[in-house]
């Protein structure tokens, strides 16, 4: 909503450097970039801030969850590599046009579970404004993210509920093992990495004070190759390895599939 804060917006120069996320979400070039800054400018006029809903409100936001496959283990590393000039960049983009931060992840990692789920998860600060329309239309929530210094911490999580089975539209499946007629007893080792550029909206939840509809933030991670996960998968069962919308798809989930019967 910064647009709506700007004293002097001209509708035929096109500023889409004043919103955070466009640097994210728009690609280069584009040839309706005129016509699309002002159709934003009439969705826009006729809003103005109504309330503060809250101010600086500490939240903690997922990277990822690593959850170990029934009977098996999962761990993630992140090291910087030697050859890079940095870490992995977060980024952080509010809702409703809210400022964006982003922060390099330095410090190196290294998680193992075989029962509880884990979670990483990154500390920010929220601020969210109530705009109004004089147009009738709907309110506005600008959620704008900040932060004091970077800030993660390892926590309990709960699996997320996989449908039944993995498939589109809510879950995209990466590769199927078949382990049900393999004779080893050891379990059997999959080590992989994500794609170097990743995405993925987080709801702040109904939690939050004020908010009637939980907003999303989107988070994305420049360099997520960088994370290594290892699963260990049980022989006897063939399993699925997927990832799941609104859940980071860094670590992938895993899904023990039903025995085939014979006929």
């Amino acid at each position: 909503m910064a647009l709506l804060e700007a004293e002097e917006v001209d509708p035929n120069t096109p500023r889409f450097d004043l919103l955070p996320g466009e640097k994210v979400t728009r690609g280069p070039g584009d040839p309706d970039e005129g016509a699309r800054w002002r159709r934003l400018l009439d969705r826009l006029r006729g809003y103005r801030r109504e309330s503060v809903l809250f101010d600086q409100a500490p939240v903690w936001l997922p990277l990822f969850d690593l959850v170990a496959p029934e009977g098996g283990r999962a761990a993630m590393c992140y090291r910087r590599r030697a050859t890079a000039s940095a870490g992995a960049e977060l980024g952080i983009l509010g809702s409703g046009f809210g400022s964006a931060i982003s922060a390099t992840l330095e410090r190196g990692l290294e998680i193992e579970t075989s029962d509880t789920p884990l979670r990483l998860a990154v500390g920010v600060r929220l601020t969210a404004v109530r705009y109004v329309s004089s147009r009738g239309r709907p309110d506005l929530v600008r959620v704008d993210v900040s932060t004091d210094q970077q800030q993660t911490q390892v926590v309990q999580a709960e699996a997320p509920a996989l449908p039944n089975p993995p498939g589109p539209p809510d879950c995209t499946v990466l590769e199927t093992i078949s382990l049900s007629e393999a004779p080893r007893a050891e379990p059997y080792s999959w080590t992989g990495r994500s794609e170097r550029t990743v995405s993925w909206d987080v709801s702040l939840g109904a939690e939050l004070p004020g908010l009637s509809v939980a907003p999303k933030l989107t988070l994305a991670i420049e360099g997520a190759e960088e994370f290594e996960v290892t699963l260990d998968l049980p022989f006897g069962s063939d399993w699925m390895l997927c990832t799941m919308r609104g859940v980071s798809p860094i670590a992938p989930l895993t899904y023990r599939l039903a025995p085939q019967t014979a006929s």
